[in-house]
């Protein structure tokens, strides 16, 4: 309770200064490294000549030359940026423990000065120990954002399988755990008395003698108290956010909507929970060492004091530009974190991605398919791609049909082939789904390919040859060509010949193999850049072996939520489905297993529950 109390004594000082602190690291965090890592990854597997890496090629990889070299600057990189994320700390927190208040621009100089230290050869051990004190010191936190990663199923039973894995795995957690409680003070004399990091540690385990677990069960209960606080505001925040959900009374299909916001508005409570949470943590581990110094009788070395004036029109200034650049940086981390779940920024790694989401033959389930309302209702339920098909008319111009004979949409029991699209034009394909849609045209696929481009949108085009046809796939290039499209849009067809002629007339362009039945060695099949096959022949082989061959995986069609979720954990890149909200919803709940976004489920189906009883 004493150490609470001066904790909170000290931190009073400077504790805005910490918190803005915290706050733009984190979020320089959250915005620059994983871009930058994506990135600096993505480069290195194109020079080692990968276009995916799986656990087949995995080990390959990782111990390339250039792999190891990259792995030693993102390690580096890291070490520096988060020793001078704990220099500051304290630095602050001295200058509080002194009763001195102090300016950011003092902070940033003595965080710089110490962290470049880390370049020296006799501070090599600093890295390890930073990726465990980074865990630790955020212990509480820590659990419940990783609570939100899915670890792969093929891991953990690799895992569990293999006793030898686990002793390892247990004997490096105990030992780890051990060294960190010797060296918890190793920062302070390293930063506060520029000892070498070895010599850091060695005094820190002097001082830590007979004190560790104490010292520890201090840290522990703070984060488990200000951990419990945060869960249970973040509760209220969620409750407050399906209330209103429940009062507007949003249709079904925006369920998953709502399961991305609450995603967004935790995260950003995590972030704002982190910046105060180390803080707190790293001045009760500066309180304890302060105390532990005097009872050693230990001089205790200080950083200089901080000249602080207050200046009232600089103070409004700096406030103002700080304001600024947090709420640039929150709007980035939002973006950010939505591209990022939603399957916009990928690394292609095998068991590491998210899959996109493709609306079958648009949103089939609620329009039309293959019409420009279902397309629109595909945009409108955030779907990734749109899968359509394509048929040649009489006078060669490109539609949007599945069928070759128009009599299951239209009525009129013709072939397309034998009529031009001035007749098909007068056609009514929206009565047959429902009275709402009376009038609906059959579109162009230059029509689909300009409104895909105004949202957005990706697009799977699948040709349907009948025979009939002339120039049926150059037709196709020619327009997909004609828009600049090729970037947006993969050509794909169940006919392996119209494949190859795809390729043959432009070999830039994207081309998927369409299959019902998959057995064998796919990947022979030259032609085909990626494979679309039925959810049922999908199985963890057959997926390592196209993502081996650098190639993608897409599945059809998968309408069920136990089927998506089976797909997810295949690893596939693509899930073609009727019902895209669902999709998006499985997407949420698997990148965000914790309990929060499981509650909020409950919720949704109790309530879904009620308004069926009401309805009967």
């Amino acid at each position: 309770m004493k150490s609470v109390v001066k904790v909170m004594d000290i931190i009073k000082y400077n504790w805005k200064k910490m918190v803005e602190f915290q706050m733009l690291y984190k979020l320089f965090s959250i915005i620059v490294f994983p871009p930058v890592l994506i990135f600096v990854f993505n480069i290195s597997m194109k020079i080692e000549g990968y276009r995916y890496i799986t656990a087949a090629n995995a080990y390959k990889y990782i111990t390339s030359p250039v792999t190891n070299i990259v792995l030693l600057m993102v390690i580096l990189c890291l070490t520096f940026f988060t020793l001078l994320e704990i220099s500051a700390n304290i630095y602050m927190i001295d200058q509080s423990y002194q009763r001195n208040r102090t300016n950011m621009s003092d902070v940033l100089k003595f965080a710089l000065k110490n962290a470049i230290r880390v370049f020296n050869v006799k501070n090599i051990l600093m890295a390890v120990i930073l990726s465990m004190i980074t865990i630790y010191t955020n212990v509480g936190l820590a659990y419940g954002y990783l609570g939100t990663i899915t670890i792969p199923s093929f891991i953990t039973s690799y895992i569990l399988v293999n006793k030898r894995i686990r002793l390892d795995l247990t004997i490096i957690t105990v030992f780890s755990i051990f060294m960190l409680l010797r060296w918890m003070y190793a920062f302070h004399y390293f930063t506060l008395e520029k000892c070498s990091f070895n010599e850091a540690c060695k005094k820190s385990t002097a001082l830590n003698k007979g004190r560790k677990t104490r010292d520890c069960a201090h840290i522990f209960l703070l984060q488990f108290f200000f951990s419990l606080i945060f869960a249970i505001f973040s509760l209220i925040v969620v409750l407050i956010m399906v209330e209103i959900y429940r009062l507007i009374d949003t249709a079904a299909i925006f369920e998953h909507i709502l399961l991305a916001v609450v995603v967004i508005v935790v995260t950003i409570l995590a972030v704002l929970a982190i910046a105060i949470m180390v803080p707190l943590v790293y001045t009760c581990i500066s309180v304890l060492f302060y105390r532990h110094k005097m009872e050693n009788r230990e001089k205790i070395c200080h950083t200089e004091k901080s000249v602080y004036r207050y200046d009232e029109k600089k103070e409004k200034r700096i406030k103002h530009i700080e304001f600024c650049i947090v709420s640039i940086a929150m709007a980035v981390c939002v973006i950010y974190f939505y591209a990022g779940t939603a399957g916009k920024i990928r690394l292609n790694v095998a068991y590491m991605d998210t899959p996109e989401i493709t609306a079958h033959r648009g949103a089939s389930k609620k329009y039309p398919e293959n019409t420009m309302s279902a397309f629109y209702g595909a945009e409108k339920q955030n779907a990734d791609w749109i899968e359509l098909d394509v048929q040649q008319t009489k006078d060669g111009r490109i539609i949007v049909m599945h069928d070759s004979n128009l009599k299951r949409t239209t009525g009129l029991n013709k072939s397309i082939w034998t009529m031009t699209y001035k007749e098909i034009e007068e056609l009514d394909c929206g009565s047959w789904f429902s009275d709402d849609f009376e009038g609906e045209k059959i579109p162009l696929l230059s029509e689909v390919i300009e409104f895909a481009k105004e949202n957005n949108l990706k697009l799977n085009i699948e040709i349907k040859p009948t025979g009939h046809e002339k120039n049926f796939e150059k037709n196709v290039v020619d327009i997909v060509n004609e828009y600049r499209f090729k970037n947006q849009c993969v050509v794909t067809s169940q006919v392996y010949s119209t494949v190859k002629k795809v390729k043959k007339y432009d070999d830039t362009i994207n081309t998927v193999y369409v299959m019902g039945i998959a057995y064998g060695d796919v990947t022979k099949l030259k032609a085909a850049d990626a494979f679309s096959i039925k959810s049922y022949y999908v199985t963890d082989d057959l997926v390592s072996a196209i993502h081996a061959d650098g190639k993608k995986i897409y599945v059809w069609t998968v309408n069920r939520e136990a089927d998506i979720q089976k797909m997810m954990g295949l690893s596939v890149d693509n899930v073609i489905t009727d019902n895209v909200p669902l999709a998006k919803k499985c997407i949420y709940k698997r990148k965000t297993s914790n309990i929060i976004l499981k509650f909020v489920d409950r919720l949704l189906k109790t309530d879904k529950k009620k308004k069926r009883r009401l309805e009967r």
